[in-house]
C-alpha cells in the first residue's frame, strides 16, 4: 500500500478509501488497482492527494511460476506420441513384409484383395511355385537359397504391370495380383515374360543353375459377393492343374 499526503497517513486502504469517501473525493480505479484523489476545492491550499494499490495475485503469480514446467511437459507428451506413432508405423509396417525379399507378404496381400474386391472391382490373382528350389537349398546352401528368393522377387516385380502388387507368401511362393484391370491377358501375359526370362540359367553368387516355375491364374468380376478366401481357392485350383500337367 503507498499512501501520500499527509491526510492519509499512518492509515490502512480501507480507512484510506473510507476516508476519500467521506469527503466525497473521487475514487475511480487504474488496473486492479484503487486511485483516490482529493480534490483542490475542497481541500484549498493543500496538496493534492493520490492513493495507488496494486493488490497481490496469486493465481497470476502462479501461473507464470508454472507455465514453463505445463509447456515443458506438453512438448514432451506430443515428443512422445509422435515417437510412439513412428514406431507404431514400423511395426505395422514390418508385420505386412517378408523379411527376406522386403515384398507384401501373404497377409498384406489379403487385406489388399479384400480392399479392392469391396469394392465390387475386377481383379486378377496369380500364385508362382518354383520348381525344385528344395534341390537348390540342398545343393548350395541356405545363403545360395536366400539370394535366389531375391532374385525372383526383382525378377517378378520387373515382369509385372505397373499396377500389380507382387508378393511373397512363404517358402518358394510368389503371387501377383491385379485389380480393376480391363485387360484379361495383362497378368497372362506378365507370367509369360517371367517364366520365359526364368528360362536362362540362373547365377546367383558364384553358383550358375537352371529354374522353372509354375503358375495358376483366377480372376473375379464386378461383384459385391467377391471375398479373399473365393480368389485365392480358385487360384490354388488353377496352380494345382498347372502343376498335374507339367508332371
Amino acid at each position: 500500500t503507498v499512501v501520500a499526503g499527509a491526510n492519509f497517513l499512518g492509515m490502512s486502504l480501507r480507512e484510506a478509501v473510507v476516508t476519500a469517501q467521506r469527503n466525497d473525493w473521487q475514487i475511480t480505479t487504474r488496473g486492479s488497482g484503487y486511485v483516490v484523489k482529493q480534490t483542490v476545492a475542497q481541500q484549498a491550499g493543500k496538496q493534492a492527494i493520490f492513493v495507488y494499490w496494486q493488490p497481490a495475485q496469486p493465481g497470476r503469480l502462479a501461473l507464470r511460476r508454472s507455465l514453463p514446467p505445463i509447456l515443458a511437459v506438453l512438448l514432451g507428451g506430443i515428443a512422445l506420441v509422435i515417437l510412439i506413432s513412428h514406431m507404431i508405423g514400423k511395426l505395422l509396417s514390418a508385420a505386412l513384409r517378408d523379411t527376406l525379399s522386403h515384398l507384401p507378404n501373404r497377409r498384406s496381400l489379403e487385406l489388399r484383395i479384400a480392399h479392392e474386391t469391396s469394392k465390387s472391382a475386377t481383379a486378377e490373382l496369380a500364385l508362382i511355385d518354383l520348381d525344385g528350389f528344395k534341390r537348390i537349398n540342398d545343393n548350395h546352401g541356405h545363403q545360395i537359397g536366400d539370394q535366389t528368393i531375391k532374385y525372383i522377387a526383382n525378377l517378378l516385380i520387373s515382369h509385372s504391370p505397373p499396377n500389380a502388387t507382387v508378393s511373397r507368401l512363404g517358402g518358394d511362393e510368389f503371387a501377383i495380383f491385379v485389380a480393376g484391370s480391363d485387360n484379361k491377358t495383362s497378368l497372362a501375359h506378365a507370367i509369360e515374360t517371367f517364366q520365359k526370362a526364368l528360362s536362362k540359367p540362373v547365377s546367383v553368387g558364384d553358383v550358375q543353375f537352371h529354374l522353372s516355375a509354375t503358375a495358376g491364374i483366377a480372376s473375379v468380376g464386378r461383384s459385391k459377393n467377391n471375398s479373399v478366401q473365393e480368389l485365392l481357392v480358385k487360384c490354388d485350383r488353377a496352380l494345382g492343374v498347372a502343376k498335374a500337367i507339367k508332371r
